[in-house]
């Protein structure tokens, strides 16, 4: 979930590519909607800073009392203590798409 609108493009393109199914998200609360509907997710990779009530952090808690077995990777382009965050990793902006199916390989397990 990402609210740069290009930024999401290209990594949601990307790990398309990389042959994940992808669905994108510019808030927490279509993140918090997408998945109330029942989507099949394995892994949120969401912005810390994120437009509207929710941030990434508040995302990651209500993640982990709702849907446990949800990995998360958070990103910012900004500084952010992540102690107790409960978050599966982290990624700083700028970062390489490549980077990101990597990681999420690894995650995954893929």
């Amino acid at each position: 979930m990402e609210g740069d609108v290009l930024v999401r493009l290209v990594i949601a393109e990307h790990l398309r590519d990389a042959g994940y199914r992808v669905i994108e998200t510019a808030t927490g609360e279509e993140a918090h909607a997408t998945l109330e509907m029942g989507a099949d997710v394995d892994l949120v990779f969401a912005d810390i800073d994120l437009p509207g009530p929710w941030q990434g952090t508040q995302l990651v808690d209500w993640l982990r009392t709702q849907f446990p077995g949800i990995k998360v990777i958070l990103t910012s382009c900004a500084f952010h203590n992540l102690v107790g965050a409960g978050c599966d990793g982290f990624i700083a902006k700028p970062y390489l798409p490549t980077e990101v199916a990597t990681y999420i390989e690894t995650l995954l397990g893929d």
